[in-house]
């Protein structure tokens, strides 16, 4: 009997297997208007081959092997292709297509979203979408659930039938217009391949892979934080992202349909940070992110934001020269304009404290660590650590910025790392904000001619965790840089929030890291300046080749 019924299971999973192989298909239709006497099966054949060979060679050329999609086909192997008889001439087709053909389809065309459909509309010099007509081709994505597509393709254009296709699939696939000079997702086509974040988005796409999930956990983009700009006409846009699966590459898209910028996450609660040249945004309009994780399953977002004010040509007078490193500090700071990051005092808003751990529950001073200090002291006493003021007494000043608040401490010296926890259960918390780096205080000592060998105030790097998982880790910072602003969303179920400061680049002897401002936020009332204004359609039309 239990044969019997390993042998039955053994059959549900082969059905269930096929199942879902059996989808995600692209799907060539030949729409044949009634002036049109012949379907042209083999050139259509070759170009759908020619378009999968493409890809393939596209995706080995930037390392991810053979992969592409799959086309249906007959049991001989050839690329099957659909017919569907239409209603009217050709160029009845050429505007508004999409509707004038879907009132002409069946439900098996209507209602199939886990599949891509390729239209080729037969005998027509343009196709047209919402009254837009001349248009080469049109490619969209249906929802982000099921991962369907419509492709509608003129087939009497005067270019390549194969980089067409090429691209208007792509856009199916979530890929949008780019600038890249090598891809064929270049609005006019020009390019012969794929860029390489395009290639690493279908790396891990639904349609690329046999290995699917069957039920998936879609990420979520919950914040956009800030623009700023940090460097010449570059500017950096933060978002947060939390996902039930590792994340893996989010892409960011203008009011054109333009790849505008892309970066290559980690983790499951991570502040991705997208640098794009200022000139490839207008002061004020919207942005869309597209976020993926490692299983495929992708989502979007839209928000509004205000471009930052461009900051004055010159700071610095350029008729002098830069100062040399190993000059005074203060060399370096005439030209920094100070600034003081005072204490928040909103109702919601909760501080981290450092002294007198071991209350879970905050107090009028703050949220205070639970776990032993043998964690984070030193063991020195006098200089283990500080609540709104170094070690050595002196404000918590990092490079330009002073801090009202703040935590100020020096690593232990074994092994060199400190470690803070907080409990996060009971209050709601949604956020943290925050700003982290070196303390100037080594500077002060310096005056005094006491640790030269420290000079830059010595180097850390931070760590932020949620129930052990990764949401923030910063780069070595060093007594030369500036604060570095650290925000990120706190989930609803969320236990521990860990800090971490590794001092172990160095000897802990030269690190005075600081935590500036440091607090948790209780309720809805976030105070950043861009507020999301809902979430972007799922539905990816109007992408059009011109």
């Amino acid at each position: 009997m239990k044969r019997l019924r390993l042998l039955l299971l053994t059959v549900v999973l082969v059905i269930v297997s096929i199942q879902v192989n059996a989808d995600y298909l692209v799907k060539t239709i030949y729409f044949k208007p009634n002036n049109v006497d012949n379907v042209p099966f083999e050139k259509i054949r070759g170009w759908m081959n020619d378009v999968q060979e493409l890809y393939i060679e596209e995706m080995s050329r930037h390392g991810y092997g053979n992969q592409s999609f799959k086309l249906e086909r007959e049991h001989n192997g050839n690329v099957k292709i659909n017919v569907v008889d239409g209603a009217h001439p050709s160029w009845k087709y050429e505007t508004d297509t999409w509707d004038n053909i879907k009132v002409e389809l069946n439900e098996k065309w209507k209602n199939d979203q886990r599949n891509i459909h390729v239209f080729i509309i037969g005998e027509t010099n343009a196709v047209g979408l919402d009254n837009d007509c001349c248009i080469a081709g049109f490619g969209w994505h249906i929802t982000n659930v099921n991962f369907g597509g419509i492709c509608l393709i003129a087939e009497n254009v005067n270019m390549s039938l194969v980089r067409l296709i090429a691209h208007e699939m792509g856009h199916t696939f979530g890929l949008y217009h780019t600038e890249a000079v090598n891809s064929f997702m270049r609005a006019d086509i020009r390019g012969k391949g794929l860029a390489e974040y395009e290639a690493r988005w279908l790396h891990k796409h639904y349609f690329f892979n046999d290995n699917r999930m069957i039920k998936l956990q879609h990420p979520t983009i919950n914040q956009m934080f800030s623009v700023k700009e940090i460097e010449g006409a570059v500017i950096e846009i933060r978002v947060n992202i939390t996902s039930p699966n590792d994340l893996y590459q989010i892409i960011a898209i203008d009011d054109n349909m333009l790849a505008v910028g892309w970066q290559y996450i980690n983790g499951r609660n991570t502040n991705a940070k997208i640098k794009i040249d200022r000139s490839k945004l207008i002061n004020k309009s919207h942005i869309t992110f597209m976020v993926m994780d490692t299983f495929g399953a992708f989502t979007s977002r839209k928000f509004d934001y205000i471009m930052p004010p461009r900051p004055d040509d010159a700071i610095h007078d350029k008729n002098v020269s830069e100062p040399n490193k190993n000059q005074d500090l203060e060399l370096d700071k005439k030209d920094i304009e100070p600034i003081t990051i005072k204490e928040d005092t909103s109702k919601n808003v909760v501080y981290l404290n450092i002294n007198s751990g071991k209350k879970t529950l905050p107090d009028e001073d703050g949220l205070k660590p639970f776990n032993s200090s043998r964690e984070y002291k030193n063991g020195w006493g006098w200089q283990a650590v500080s609540d709104n003021k170094t070690n050595n007494g002196n404000p918590i000043i990092i490079r330009d910025a002073t801090f009202e608040r703040g935590i100020s401490l020096s690593p232990p010296n074994h092994p060199e790392v400190s470690s803070l926890k907080y409990n996060l259960q009971g209050n709601n918390y949604i956020a943290f904000e925050g700003y982290i780096g070196i303390t100037n205080d080594r500077d002060f000592e310096i005056g005094k001619n006491q640790n030269k060998s420290c000079f830059v105030g010595g180097s850390c790097i931070f760590t932020f965790e949620i129930d052990g998982q990764n949401v923030y880790k910063s780069g070595l910072l060093t007594g030369e840089d500036s604060y570095e602003e650290v925000d990120f969303y706190i989930p609803f179920d969320a236990e521990v929030l860990r800090i971490i400061i590794d001092s172990s680049a160095d000897t802990s002897w030269c690190d005075h890291p600081a935590i500036g401002d440091p607090k948790l936020i209780s309720n809805s009332q976030i105070r950043y300046s861009i507020k999301p204004k809902g979430k972007a359609a799922t539905l990816w039309g109007k992408i059009k080749q011109k």
